[in-house]
């Protein structure tokens, strides 16, 4: 069995010392526990967190190391009160982390949304250093901070160094140039890990960047926005990689010996890694890295940051409902990104009201948003428009307008039978809509080709009219992948904020009615594609018996916009009953839908998409799933909590064990050596021939790019732990355990064995919920037989 081989990997020598990690991430002003937009407790902030550090320091003294990895000083009411309308030393975020004890940050591209000014002022105030590789000052073209601090604890030096994002050229352009420059970070990188190791034993990068994937912008000139993944790369690698900036969660992923964690953006938790340590050639090499993922919600604040933090507390509570305007009735954003609304029209106004722009573009920030009925907040325009952006216009042509509306519309994502889904890839703060314009967008048509109609003024556009275009300064400078408004010439820039700006509007008005913004200017075609796009986001009212016509698909719930408790509903929360109903509410909650039913087996539909949720939960190289993982069979049609759960083993974890291709090789040899394979794998294609012996049976492997696996490279597979016990998956069979007559992989030597706090329903729920709707259960050939 492969548990008693790995044991002894498990079981840290006796002269062990420890050294425990926490870190935040994308804090966002989130320090106190409430939430000031739903005036409701909020499950996280620093005051949460604090309590954990408190705790982790009592059970570890002298042990802990508290950092984090950017994105500290913008994105709640706090921090937006504070930077803009009364700023102050220390400001409070600064304030909450040096009550905490913060060892170090890096700084991510959002702490200079309020200017340099406020930037300096929160530096000034720190009592942490900030660490960074890439961060240039001008024109001396030299480091802001310390390339990397070593902090002392138990007696192991730990390097700390950071990066941020290039992407703050692009989202922070016009406060940085001039000033400062974010190097790429694959070029920050060269050498940094080497000299950090010539003065510490552990060495970690505090990463304000995604670990890889697409840019939000182009990339020329300025490096990829999302590379913290190129720290597993080269010859020199640190030993943790704490990540940020893409508002993900990585629990413990490793990749090429790297550990990677993420906690949740918010401080709705704290990434923990546990760090065991040995004497080793005159100094201490770390031997077991293990993370975890603890979360805030329901940890009752630290009264010291409590008190600290009350005054900015209840002067954020009186900012957020400042009274601005009255409306009539209510008028929101829920189906911004289907159909003209008011609420969006108002945006277009203010914004081509300032700029005297013949068109306006902005996207829908946050469906829930909505002002009135009666008194609107500042609260209210705080979750209207939640960004610190500043109001510009360009002059584009025709052609440029086009091109604009065609990415826009890649926001919607339509399969081949024409089911219409968002598009992962694109978020809602990149799907734009244009004021000014009437247009339609045809998603059965390719992306790239959708803009059926496009006209300003009653006249069709042609490509080489003009027009001026009012937007925010992040899209003007390209950001969300509009580059070509970065090339367009600015025609008004006069530094006004946006959010401030609607608020003047309102305050102006007085009075705000939705029949003052009326209007519909844009849509989706044909009927029935607009339909199953409304249904993503819009609950409509169940038809009556007496209507016809037909009625439109069965929206998938989990995509909704939830409806906001009452205040009954929150007094009633701890009651046996209302926890009964919540349970029994995410129980039938729908999880994914199946195009049709998945099959059993290992060559069956189910075992390939466990494998490939394995894989993908634990970003491995490959993937093994086996035993009762593969047994049920889920049906066509909606798949709820309740029925993944019934199929799905919920105690079975998921590990991730480091192999070299030849004990990869040995492990395929395993799940083939019965007559039938025991297990489905993820990213390999294995050619083999079943009647030759066990353990000989392997042809040929390849990973899913069409590489020969390499025998002496280190890879990662994730399994899970059913796939341990009992003789589910053994390393011999029968008489090959004693050498009778038939070849032996031998001991399955494994480098490095990490244990996640995934277990193996919610890989397979997150992994489906992920794919485009409804889900085709795959078909492709894995385990392939040759003679």
């Amino acid at each position: 069995m492969l548990l008693p081989l790995l044991a002894a990997l498990l079981l840290p020598p006796s002269d062990t010392v420890r050294v425990v990690l926490v870190a935040t991430t994308d804090i966002h002003g989130y320090v106190t526990h409430w939430d000031y937009l739903q005036n409701a407790p909020w499950p996280g902030g620093l005051a949460r967190a604090a309590a954990v550090v408190d705790s982790l320091r009592a059970r570890y003294p002298g042990q802990v190391v508290v950092v984090d990895a950017g994105d500290a000083l913008q994105g709640s009411p706090l921090a937006a009160y504070y930077g803009r309308v009364a700023p102050r030393d220390p400001h409070p975020v600064i304030d909450a982390m040096n009550l905490l004890g913060y060892d170090a940050a890096t700084p991510g591209n959002h702490e200079f949304d309020f200017g340099l000014g406020l930037f300096n002022r929160a530096v000034g105030a720190m009592t942490f250093p900030f660490v960074s590789a890439n961060l240039r000052v001008l024109p001396a073209d030299t480091l802001l901070f310390a390339r990397y601090v070593v902090v002392h604890r138990n007696g192991v030096r730990v390097a700390i160094s950071g990066v941020t994002t290039p992407g703050t050229m692009v989202l922070n352009h016009d406060r940085l140039k001039h000033h400062l420059r974010v190097d790429r970070i694959d070029a920050a990188a060269v050498g940094l890990v080497r000299e950090m190791r010539k003065d510490a034993d552990l060495t970690i990068i505090l990463a304000h960047s995604g670990l890889d994937g697409p840019s939000s912008y182009d990339t020329t000139g300025i490096g990829p926005e999302n590379a913290a993944a190129s720290f597993a790369t080269g010859s020199d690698r640190p030993d943790i990689v704490v990540v940020g900036h893409s508002h993900g969660e990585l629990v413990d992923s490793v990749l090429g010996g790297v550990h990677f964690v993420q906690p949740q953006p918010r401080a709705q938790s704290l990434a923990v890694v546990y760090v065991s340590l040995v004497p080793r050639g005159g100094r201490l090499v770390p031997v077991r890295i293990r993370g975890e993922r603890i979360s805030l919600q329901g940890i009752i604040p630290a009264t010291r940051l409590v008190r600290r933090l009350d005054e900015p507390h209840r002067a954020t509570l009186n900012w957020v409902v400042t009274v601005v305007g009255e409306s009539p009735q209510r008028i929101t954003l829920a189906s911004a990104r289907v159909e003209d609304t008011p609420l969006m029209r108002l945006v277009h106004a203010v914004q081509r009201r300032a700029t005297r722009a013949d068109l306006s573009a902005s996207p829908a920030f946050d469906l829930r948003a909505g002002i009135g009925p009666g008194e609107i907040t500042v609260g209210q325009i705080l979750q209207l428009y939640p960004f610190e952006y500043t109001l510009k216009a360009v002059k584009i042509s025709g052609e440029q307008l086009r091109a604009a509306l065609e990415q826009s519309a890649r926001y919607f994502f339509v399969d081949s039978v024409g089911s219409v889904a968002p598009n992962r890839y694109v978020p809602g703060s990149s799907f734009d809509l244009i004021g000014g314009a009437s247009y339609t967008l045809d998603l059965s048509r390719p992306a790239g080709s959708r803009v059926a109609r496009l006209e300003v003024k009653g006249k069709p556009v042609a490509p080489s009219d003009s027009f001026t275009l009012a937007l925010g300064d992040y899209r003007q400078q390209g950001g969300g992948n509009y580059p070509m408004f970065a090339t367009a010439p600015v025609v008004y820039d006069k530094g006004e904020n946006i959010r401030d700006l609607i608020i003047a509007e309102l305050e102006r008005r007085r009075i705000v009615r939705p029949e003052d913004f009326a209007g519909n200017d844009w849509e989706l075609a044909p009927a029935d594609y607009a339909r199953r796009a409304r249904a993503l986001f819009v609950r409509d009212p169940a038809p009556s018996p007496e209507s016809t016509g037909d009625l439109p698909p069965e929206p998938l719930p989990t995509s909704i916009i939830p409806v906001k408790p009452t205040r009954q509903e929150l007094a009633a929360k701890d009651s046996v009953e209302r926890a009964a109903q919540r349970r029994d509410s995410v129980a039938n909650a729908p999880v994914a839908v199946l195009r049709r039913p998945t099959s059993r087996g290992p060559a069956g539909s189910l075992g390939k998409l466990t494998a490939d949720a394995y894989r993908t939960a634990l970003r491995a190289d490959f993937a093994v799933a086996g035993g009762r993982d593969l047994d049920p069979v889920l049906p066509a049609g909606p798949i709820t909590n309740a029925a993944l759960a019934a199929a799905v083993p919920t105690e079975t974890r998921l590990l991730t064990v480091r192999l070299t291709g030849a004990a990869v090789m040995a492990l395929v040899e395993n799940v083939l050596a019965d007559a039938t394979p025991c297990c489905q794998i993820a990213g390999l294609t294995v050619e083999f021939d079943p009647r030759a012996k066990p353990f000989d049976r392997v042809k040929r492997l390849r990973t899913t790019r069409g590489a020969e696996l390499d025998r002496k490279k280190s890879y990662t597979v994730a399994l899970s732990t059913n796939l341990l016990e009992g003789d589910a998956m053994p390393l011999a069979a029968g008489d090959c355990r004693a050498g009778k007559g038939c070849r032996t992989p031998g001991r399955l030597e494994a480098l490095g064995v990490i244990h996640s706090d995934v277990n193996a329903i919610d890989a397979l729920r997150d992994y489906l919920h992920r794919l485009p709707q409804p889900v085709v259960p795959p078909e492709d050939l894995r385990l392939i037989p040759r003679r």
